[in-house]
Parts: C-alpha cells; structure tokens; sequence
C-alpha cells in the first residue's frame, strides 16, 4: 500500500472520529435530554425526522458512523499483513459495507418519514 494512502485513511479515521464524538454528543443531548421523559416516541421520531436540520445532522451522524467503522474495520484487516490483492480485496469490502449501511440508513429515514 501507498505510504501516502495510508496517511490520508489514517487521519480520515481520526477527523471521523473527533466528528463521532461530536455527533455523538448532539444526538445524545437531542435524544435523552430535550425529548420529554428522555425517550422519544415512534410519533416523535417522526416528528423529530420532520426538519431538515435534524435529517441533514442524523445522516450525518450515519456516514460518519459508517466511514469511521468501515477503516477501523480495514485497519484490523491490514494489520494482519496482508497481500496486496487481499488487500484490495478488503479495500472494497470495507467499501461496500459502508455504502450498505448508508443506504440502509437513508432508506430508514424515507420509510419512517424524514424524506
């Protein structure tokens, strides 16, 4: 693997982590200590999902939460020395799930009523 390439994943890892923590806290705040008794409803996810500021932030929250995963992910795998088509290997599946959990979440998000 490029030196350079595994730099830059490095500190997309780290970035997505110090944004994780960030997000993290937002949605913590917004879920168990705005939301009245500190549990949101079904009726009040959707209500909740109506903004567009709130849909923008939560599917944020999601990539993040899938970016950072996926290279922790990735960072295992490579860690156990890998060839360089296994290494590619693992690039694209790390890829594809990422993606999977993105849509998957995006898709949640439509069918509960935030798009």
């Amino acid at each position: 693997m490029n030196r350079d390439a595994g730099k830059f994943w490095w500190l997309v890892q780290a970035f997505s982590g110090v944004a994780l923590v960030l997000l993290l806290g937002m949605h913590f705040i917004a879920q168990h200590y705005v939301a009245q008794g500190g549990l949101r409803t079904y009726a009040d996810v959707v209500a909740y999902l109506d903004s567009p500021w709130v849909l923008a932030l939560e599917t944020l929250f999601l990539v993040v939460v899938a970016v950072h995963a996926a290279l922790g992910l990735r960072a295992v795998a490579l860690d156990l020395g890998l060839a360089r088509g296994q290494q590619r290997l693992v690039d694209g599946a790390v890829a594809g799930f990422a993606l999977a959990v993105v849509f998957y979440g995006l898709w949640l998000f439509t069918r509960i009523g935030g798009g």
